[in-house]
């Protein structure tokens, strides 16, 4: 059962996922995806803009991002990109046991004209 004080909210996807370590350990690692949500209008933004979060375990880290879109499945999209990168980027990459499969299986980042990723905190894409 999921802690209520987890700043993921809800988990509506788990890519589970194998660190095979040098020394044949093997170790599991996570991706997980919460689920999107509009923000409030409090919140400073365009007005019903949404976010969703993203986070990894296992992979050197467990932290979690915050991913920001138009309305739910662009951000839905978004975070699974980001899954994609922040995956490709974590120290184990090589040593993962879905290394092989283009992108770890998460669709590509979007082409940003401006540069600008759609997520806060998070590393560029690869």
């Amino acid at each position: 059962m999921q802690n209520v004080q987890d700043p993921m909210g809800p988990i509506i996807a788990t890519r589970p996922m194998v660190w095979l370590r040098a020394d044949g350990a093997e170790i599991p690692a996570f991706v997980e995806i919460g689920m999107p949500y509009q923000l409030p209008p409090d919140v400073p933004g365009e007005p019903g803009d949404w976010a969703c979060r993203v986070r990894t375990r296992g992979l050197g880290d467990n932290n979690f991002y915050t991913v920001y879109g138009v309305d739910g499945i662009q951000v839905l999209y978004l975070a699974l990109s980001m899954a994609g990168t922040l995956v490709s980027n974590s120290i184990v990459a090589g040593d993962l046991d879905w290394s092989e499969v283009p992108n770890f299986g998460f669709p590509p980042p979007p082409e940003q004209p401006d540069g600008d990723e759609g997520c806060e905190g998070c590393p560029p894409s690869p």
